[in-house]
């Protein structure tokens, strides 16, 4: 009895995470996908990036003199944002930037 208990409850969050998992893709398709942005230094780091006044993640930069090597891209909601990046405590970009669905926004920091 317990094992039918145990099988029963695997297949219950199985189904739910199948179920999450589907729908959220389906909704990233129908409102317009998302946008992407990437940074691009001089002097490649890791910097904080704060999205419309709240710190969001802390981005990888690359090497604007290697421009085969990887660019880390980072996904937005489309739309007007207001992006400020923040390396060591200093603030290096503060922008508003559009950012479009399906599209890659490049950010240059000096």
């Amino acid at each position: 009895m317990e094992m039918k208990k145990i099988i029963a409850l695997c297949t219950g969050c199985l189904l739910t995470l199948l179920l999450t998992g589907c729908w959220g893709g389906y909704y990233n398709e129908v409102s317009g996908g998302v946008g992407f942005v990437t940074f691009v230094a001089n002097d490649p780091a890791t910097v904080d990036v704060t999205i419309d006044g709240v710190r969001f993640f802390r981005a990888k930069v690359r090497d604007v003199s290697r421009p085969n090597q990887y660019a880390p891209k980072y996904d937005l909601r489309p739309g007007r944002r207001n992006i400020r990046v923040q390396w060591n405590g200093r603030t290096i970009y503060k922008r508003t930037i559009h950012i479009r669905p399906n599209q890659t926004t490049t950010i240059f920091l000096r």
